[in-house]
């Protein structure tokens, strides 16, 4: 069982089992990840806990109070050492000492209700000035496939934020939260990622700047669907796998698993083919206008694709773990902010057709949406 609360919270626990013997145990992180990893016998896991107390039969009801001073992740174990099948139910419920909206809310997420309500109203403006300016580019035949991607990425991301939000603001209530919620706004937020990522590299490229059309990628076409597709199978992958396969009781966030750790290799590498592309477009390109919308989009959005990983490398030397989660998700979804905020400056209609070809092609040239 996997909980973390800050110093003076409680936890309130009954447990209903048929199986005597058992024993309740406590560890807070340094002992449980110890324990975790060692190849100690049960009897010496047991010994290591801070706490040991008999669980009564059938049914056994305790009050912790964690008030050492110190912010720790604290776990609660189950210790059977005699090797019978345990028949058990139980029921916890977690609690920080500070009253109001944190108080349901474990010490590393504690605020995120407030920090995704704030996200939400500026991801809303982004939302809404980008599709009126969509609106107006529908209106004069100028709606190229880059605004349709770019209005694709802004409404998943919208839409992320919105149900993270209404999972955090459940979860201050009744620390349960909605959980399809917080999976639905993972799944969201992973589409809007790929998309804004494989919008930045057709840009990169010079699609909308220099061909109005994908038909200049006819000679390399096989190649850029294979990078893109392995890209996107990876994303996929790792997505999933830390999901559903990694588990909470072994890894305090994301970025701390072997899924995560490559999930940052994967965006390095996409940031690495982000950045050929675009030498190769500012090589071949000769407007001086256009080489330098290249150098200062190519430079924005590097440190864009950088900017997580570097942010997690700087936080692993944070003594206090519970504050990576809160510092690297300000981080990434500020730059999710700047990120599609800059482009949706860049594609509003009175600057879309001086970096991009928003005019309607003929179909001579294959139209907008061949790929």
């Amino acid at each position: 069982m996997y909980g973390d609360k800050e110093n003076n919270g409680t936890m309130n626990l009954t447990i209903e089992t048929s199986t005597p013997g058992l024993q309740l145990l406590t560890y807070y992180d340094a002992e449980w990840t110890n324990m975790w990893n060692s190849k100690e016998t049960c009897g010496q896991k047991v010994n290591a806990s801070a706490s040991r107390n008999p669980i009564q039969t059938p049914k056994h009801e305790e009050r912790f109070i964690f008030e050492d001073g110190i912010v720790h992740y604290w776990y609660i174990a189950v210790g059977n050492c005699e090797g019978k099948k345990i028949n058990m139910k139980y029921t916890q419920h977690w609690l920080q000492a500070e009253k109001g909206w944190n108080q349901e809310l474990s010490y590393d997420i504690a605020g995120f209700q407030t920090l995704y309500l704030i996200f939400f109203l500026f991801f809303f403006a982004v939302l809404v000035g980008h599709f009126i300016g969509d609106f107006q580019l529908y209106r004069s035949n100028g709606l190229h496939p880059i605004i349709r991607l770019m209005a694709l990425a802004v409404a998943l991301e919208f839409l992320s934020i919105f149900l993270y939000m209404l999972h955090y603001a459940v979860l201050a209530k009744n620390g349960v939260g909605l959980q399809g919620a917080h999976i639905l706004g993972a799944l969201c937020d992973f589409v809007a990622i790929l998309d804004f990522m494989l919008l930045l590299i057709l840009i990169a490229k010079g699609w909308g700047i220099n061909h109005p059309t994908l038909s200049f990628m006819d000679d390399q076409r096989k190649i850029f669907l294979g990078i893109i597709g392995a890209l996107l199978v990876l994303w996929i992958t790792f997505f999933f796998w830390f999901l559903f396969g990694v588990s909470p009781a072994s890894h305090l966030y994301v970025y701390q698993s072997a899924p995560g750790a490559l999930l940052l290799t994967v965006r390095c590498l996409t940031a690495v083919y982000f950045g050929f592309c675009l030498f190769q477009s500012f090589r071949a390109e000769t407007d001086s206008f256009k080489r330098r919308f290249f150098l200062i989009f190519g430079i924005g959005f590097l440190i864009w694709f950088l900017i997580i990983p570097f942010v997690v490398l700087c936080e692993l030397g944070d003594n206090n773990p519970w504050r990576r989660y809160k510092v690297v998700q300000s981080f990434y979804l500020l730059a999710q902010l700047a990120g599609m905020a800059a482009l949706a400056f860049l594609t509003w209609p009175s600057r879309a057709s001086k970096y991009f070809q928003v005019g309607v092609p003929s179909a001579s040239q294959g139209g907008y949406d061949t790929l």
